[in-house]
């Protein structure tokens, strides 16, 4: 069971929606006080082939390991500037497309590593996508890539500071999701999961 910290300092949650090509990412803060998450910054960090910084190893190897690289590297910075208490990111999900899992398990490695770099005692926290959504306010299955976002604008508890929900992409809006999820499921006698 979580047990919430004396303290000040509100908690720092990084959630990630991981991808070879896109990688979704949220700030939030939580003072546990009250019963709302301060999110701070939501975006997407794309990871092209033609990153020109990567061509020693996309010559020695492909293409996808060099992005995996400018993953490794642009999270390593990311923790360093943000300083996280807690890391979560969305779970593999193989659904029809094995290709696509069997990337998704690279990705999550990765964030694992440079996690494991960063502070060797600290977890990587796990979202399904099912447990994203249904916290974000989803009930059943959704095809449309805006449910989740129409859902999330609902949500009372979330302060989103500069956040402009409605120019996020699906990868941000996931990312905000899955961070969402965890607070949730964190706070006290959780309501509406």
């Amino acid at each position: 069971m979580f047990t919430f910290p004396e303290s000040d300092e509100p908690l720092r949650v990084l959630s990630i929606d991981p991808g070879s090509y896109n990688t979704g990412f949220a700030y939030w803060t939580w003072d546990f006080k009250e019963q709302v998450f301060d999110l701070h910054n939501s975006f997407t960090l794309k990871f092209p082939d033609s990153d020109s910084r990567y061509n020693a190893v996309r010559h020695v190897s492909t293409d996808r390991i060099a992005r995996l690289h400018h993953l490794n590297d642009s999270l390593e910075d990311i923790l360093a500037e943000f300083k996280p208490h807690v890391v979560v990111a969305e779970s593999n999900y193989m659904g029809k497309f094995a290709d696509a899992f069997a990337t998704l398990v690279e990705c999550v490695a990765v964030i694992r590593n440079v996690l494991y770099r960063y502070d060797p005692t600290m977890p990587l926290l796990m979202v399904d996508p099912p447990s994203a959504k249904k916290a974000a306010g989803i009930i059943g299955k959704s095809k449309d890539k805006l449910d989740v976002t129409r859902a999330l604008a609902k949500r009372t508890d979330i302060r989103w500071h500069d956040v402009k929900l409605l120019e996020l992409d699906e990868h941000s809006v996931d990312a905000v999701a899955i961070g969402y999820c965890l607070m949730k499921l964190l706070q006290p006698n959780p309501r509406g999961l």
